[in-house]
Protein backbone atom coordinates (compact mmCIF):
# COMPACT_ATOMS: atom_id res chain seq x y z
CA UNK A 1 0.00 0.00 0.00
CA UNK A 2 2.93 2.27 0.43
CA UNK A 3 4.32 2.18 -2.92
CA UNK A 4 5.02 5.33 -4.95
CA UNK A 5 2.23 4.75 -7.14
CA UNK A 6 -0.24 3.48 -4.95
CA UNK A 7 -0.40 6.52 -2.77
CA UNK A 8 -0.62 8.33 -5.61
CA UNK A 9 -4.34 8.39 -6.14
CA UNK A 10 -5.43 7.76 -2.62
CA UNK A 11 -5.45 11.55 -0.95
CA UNK A 12 -9.27 11.52 -4.09
CA UNK A 13 -10.90 8.25 -1.47
CA UNK A 14 -14.39 9.18 -0.26
CA UNK A 15 -14.96 6.56 1.39
CA UNK A 16 -12.91 4.01 3.57
CA UNK A 17 -14.60 0.73 4.49
CA UNK A 18 -12.54 -1.81 6.17
CA UNK A 19 -15.44 -4.62 7.09
CA UNK A 20 -13.56 -7.42 9.65
CA UNK A 21 -10.66 -6.69 7.59
CA UNK A 22 -7.94 -7.98 10.40
CA UNK A 23 -6.93 -3.99 11.29
CA UNK A 24 -6.61 -4.29 14.86
CA UNK A 25 -5.33 -1.10 16.89
CA UNK A 26 -1.80 -1.80 14.42
CA UNK A 27 -3.96 -1.10 11.02
CA UNK A 28 -4.99 2.38 12.99
CA UNK A 29 -1.63 3.29 14.37
CA UNK A 30 -0.25 2.77 10.70
CA UNK A 31 -3.57 5.34 9.96
CA UNK A 32 -2.39 8.00 11.97
CA UNK A 33 1.39 8.11 10.30
CA UNK A 34 2.25 10.41 7.53
CA UNK A 35 0.90 7.56 4.58
CA UNK A 36 -2.32 6.79 6.68
CA UNK A 37 -3.49 10.54 7.13
CA UNK A 38 -2.90 10.77 3.27
CA UNK A 39 -5.46 8.11 2.78
CA UNK A 40 -7.64 10.10 5.00
CA UNK A 41 -7.70 13.46 4.07
CA UNK A 42 -10.86 13.69 1.95
CA UNK A 43 -12.54 10.64 3.35
CA UNK A 44 -16.30 11.25 3.95
CA UNK A 45 -16.93 7.49 5.76
CA UNK A 46 -14.65 5.37 7.17
CA UNK A 47 -16.05 2.25 8.11
CA UNK A 48 -13.49 -0.11 10.01
CA UNK A 49 -16.15 -1.99 11.69
CA UNK A 50 -15.12 -5.46 12.93
CA UNK A 51 -11.57 -5.07 13.00
CA UNK A 52 -10.78 -5.15 16.90
CA UNK A 53 -8.92 -1.96 17.04
CA UNK A 54 -10.06 -1.78 21.09
CA UNK A 55 -9.15 1.10 23.05
CA UNK A 56 -5.41 1.06 21.43
CA UNK A 57 -7.13 1.65 18.17
CA UNK A 58 -9.38 4.61 19.57
CA UNK A 59 -6.27 6.29 20.24
CA UNK A 60 -4.38 6.13 17.49
CA UNK A 61 -7.91 8.18 15.89
CA UNK A 62 -7.32 10.83 18.31
CA UNK A 63 -3.88 11.92 17.44
CA UNK A 64 -3.38 15.29 16.31
CA UNK A 65 -2.17 13.88 12.34
CA UNK A 66 -5.66 12.08 12.27
CA UNK A 67 -7.66 14.70 13.42
CA UNK A 68 -6.09 17.33 11.15
CA UNK A 69 -7.26 14.97 8.57
CA UNK A 70 -10.57 14.29 9.37
CA UNK A 71 -12.26 17.94 8.71
CA UNK A 72 -14.54 15.97 6.01
CA UNK A 73 -15.86 12.66 7.67
CA UNK A 74 -19.23 12.58 7.50
CA UNK A 75 -19.49 9.00 9.26
CA UNK A 76 -17.71 7.11 11.47
CA UNK A 77 -18.43 3.34 11.68
CA UNK A 78 -16.64 1.75 14.98
CA UNK A 79 -18.93 -0.93 15.70
CA UNK A 80 -17.71 -4.86 16.57
CA UNK A 81 -14.38 -3.44 17.61
CA UNK A 82 -13.60 -4.57 21.63
CA UNK A 83 -13.65 -0.95 22.55
CA UNK A 84 -14.46 -0.13 25.98
CA UNK A 85 -15.30 2.93 27.66
CA UNK A 86 -11.36 3.92 28.12
CA UNK A 87 -11.47 3.73 24.59
CA UNK A 88 -14.59 6.11 23.86
CA UNK A 89 -13.67 8.60 26.24
CA UNK A 90 -10.23 8.84 24.18
CA UNK A 91 -12.66 9.85 21.53
CA UNK A 92 -15.55 12.47 23.13
CA UNK A 93 -13.25 15.31 23.58
CA UNK A 94 -13.14 18.97 22.34
CA UNK A 95 -10.02 18.27 20.72
CA UNK A 96 -11.22 14.79 18.59
CA UNK A 97 -14.90 15.56 18.03
CA UNK A 98 -13.94 19.29 17.55
CA UNK A 99 -12.43 18.66 14.49
CA UNK A 100 -14.63 16.35 12.93
CA UNK A 101 -17.43 19.40 12.13
CA UNK A 102 -19.21 17.34 9.64
CA UNK A 103 -19.85 14.73 11.54
CA UNK A 104 -23.34 13.20 10.98
CA UNK A 105 -22.97 9.68 12.28
CA UNK A 106 -21.08 8.10 14.97
CA UNK A 107 -21.46 4.12 15.16
CA UNK A 108 -20.65 2.36 18.41
CA UNK A 109 -22.52 -0.73 18.34
CA UNK A 110 -21.74 -3.78 19.83
CA UNK A 111 -18.30 -3.04 21.97
CA UNK A 112 -18.14 -2.78 25.41
CA UNK A 113 -19.18 0.59 26.54
CA UNK A 114 -20.85 0.39 29.82
CA UNK A 115 -19.54 -2.70 30.64
CA UNK A 116 -16.93 -1.00 33.88
CA UNK A 117 -20.67 0.81 35.14
CA UNK A 118 -22.08 4.51 35.77
CA UNK A 119 -18.75 5.66 36.73
CA UNK A 120 -17.44 5.67 32.98
CA UNK A 121 -19.83 6.03 31.29
CA UNK A 122 -20.64 9.44 33.15
CA UNK A 123 -17.16 10.57 32.21
CA UNK A 124 -18.45 10.09 28.38
CA UNK A 125 -21.56 12.08 28.77
CA UNK A 126 -19.16 14.80 30.87
CA UNK A 127 -16.85 14.38 27.85
CA UNK A 128 -19.74 14.56 25.22
CA UNK A 129 -21.04 17.58 27.59
CA UNK A 130 -17.72 19.44 27.09
CA UNK A 131 -17.68 19.58 23.55
CA UNK A 132 -21.23 20.57 22.63
CA UNK A 133 -20.58 23.89 21.54
CA UNK A 134 -18.44 22.74 19.09
CA UNK A 135 -20.57 19.63 17.78
CA UNK A 136 -22.52 19.55 14.93
CA UNK A 137 -26.09 18.91 15.78
CA UNK A 138 -28.36 16.45 14.55
CA UNK A 139 -25.72 13.70 14.62
CA UNK A 140 -27.06 10.13 14.87
CA UNK A 141 -25.15 8.58 17.78
CA UNK A 142 -25.52 4.61 18.13
CA UNK A 143 -25.15 2.71 21.10
CA UNK A 144 -26.84 -0.79 20.83
CA UNK A 145 -25.73 -3.81 21.62
CA UNK A 146 -23.65 -2.39 24.51
CA UNK A 147 -23.83 -2.83 28.13
CA UNK A 148 -25.53 1.07 28.81
CA UNK A 149 -27.79 1.04 31.47
CA UNK A 150 -31.24 2.84 30.79
CA UNK A 151 -29.92 5.32 33.69
CA UNK A 152 -26.34 5.70 32.18
CA UNK A 153 -28.73 6.20 28.29
CA UNK A 154 -30.28 9.24 30.32
CA UNK A 155 -26.89 10.86 30.93
CA UNK A 156 -26.14 10.55 27.34
CA UNK A 157 -29.04 11.59 25.88
CA UNK A 158 -28.94 14.60 28.03
CA UNK A 159 -25.48 15.60 27.44
CA UNK A 160 -25.91 15.88 23.78
CA UNK A 161 -29.68 16.73 23.56
CA UNK A 162 -29.29 17.71 19.95
CA UNK A 163 -27.96 14.34 18.60
CA UNK A 164 -30.82 11.22 17.89
CA UNK A 165 -29.46 8.57 20.27
CA UNK A 166 -29.88 4.97 19.07
CA UNK A 167 -29.89 1.70 21.29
Amino acid sequence: MASKHGLGALPQLKNLRLFYSGLGAEGMRWLATRHGVRVLCKLKVLSVYGNEIGDEGMRAIASKDVLGALVELQTLHLNSNNISDAGVCALVTIDVLGAMLRLCRLDLRENKIGIDGTDSVSRIAVGLAACRASLRRGVVLELGRNSISSKDLVLIREAVPEWEVEV
